[in-house]
């Protein structure tokens, strides 16, 4: 059991109990989010490094527009290919013709 007259003596955690509580349960509920954030971030990365075929640690355009449009006609999503090029040139936004990790976020 923890002794929260002596932690809140100490200025760590409120004095009341029942606060000390709320303070754990919103630091554990932080945690759980930012779990589940990494673990989208390691989504991303890896949908990246599965975009990046010459294993550069970037994309050239011309590779993301035809994985985009490969991926459309293999899962039948028109959409998906009319967006590929749109797409690209909108993560591409200053024209270096390559995308890096976060342009492709």
């Amino acid at each position: 059991k923890i002794d929260w007259s002596l932690l809140s003596a100490m200025s760590l955690v409120p004095a009341d109990s029942a606060e000390a509580a709320k303070l754990v349960a919103g630091a554990t509920a932080w945690q759980a989010s930012a779990s589940a954030n990494n673990t989208l971030l390691d989504k991303w990365h890896n949908l990246f490094h599965a975009y990046d075929i010459q294993e550069s640690g970037t994309i050239s355009c011309g590779d993301f527009v035809k994985l985009e449009i490969r991926n459309g006609f293999e899962q039948g999503d028109l959409k998906r290919i009319l967006r590929a090029f749109p797409t690209m040139l909108k993560a591409d936004s200053i024209s270096k013709g390559r995308l890096d990790f976060m342009d492709f976020c």
